[in-house]
């Protein structure tokens, strides 16, 4: 049997980089949902209003509201927790800020010594160019000297 067409070579597309990179999307999406702090922080300061006066509330401890015991309206009994607060995201970004207090700390020392070292510096550029002032001005009245010499004719005559 002979072939009489033409053949069309396909480059065959491996499927198992397609399954390992949907394997690796799917870790990367379960470790964000899982291990990241997705939450949205919010500073409030709470009022409850009773009927003889109204009472201002403060929390003791910063942090993120965990679960909520009474809604407005409810009854609530003296020594009753209202809500629960997880301080341990405040912990974290405790520590963050210390580090990059310490961080800022560091730079504005780094700062301070190099204002100093240009200081040193620019002392040491003065005295050097005083220097070289008085070395010029030296210069200046030995050449002086030599033109009014040489203006009297003995500039010569000193030399030998």
């Amino acid at each position: 049997m002979k072939w009489n067409g033409d053949a069309l070579l396909i480059n065959t597309f491996n499927s198992s980089i397609v399954y390992y990179l949907l394997v690796l999307f799917l870790c990367v999406v379960f470790y964000l949902l899982f291990f990241c702090n997705l939450s949205k922080k919010i500073e409030l300061e709470g009022e409850i209003i009773s009927h003889p006066k109204t009472i201002n509330i403060y929390a003791t401890n910063q942090g993120i509201i965990k679960k909520i015991f009474y809604h407005p309206g409810d009854l609530v009994k003296q020594g009753e927790p209202l809500l629960s607060i997880n301080s341990s995201a405040v912990i974290k970004d405790g520590e963050e800020t210390y580090l990059r207090s310490r961080n800022i700390q560091e730079k504005i020392r780094i700062a301070n010594k190099i204002i100093v070292d240009q200081n040193n510096l620019s002392e040491e550029r003065i005295h050097s160019l005083e220097q070289q002032i008085n070395q010029y001005n030296e210069l200046l009245i030995d050449i002086n000297k030599i033109e009014v010499d040489i203006n009297n004719g003995t500039y010569f005559f000193k030399k030998k």
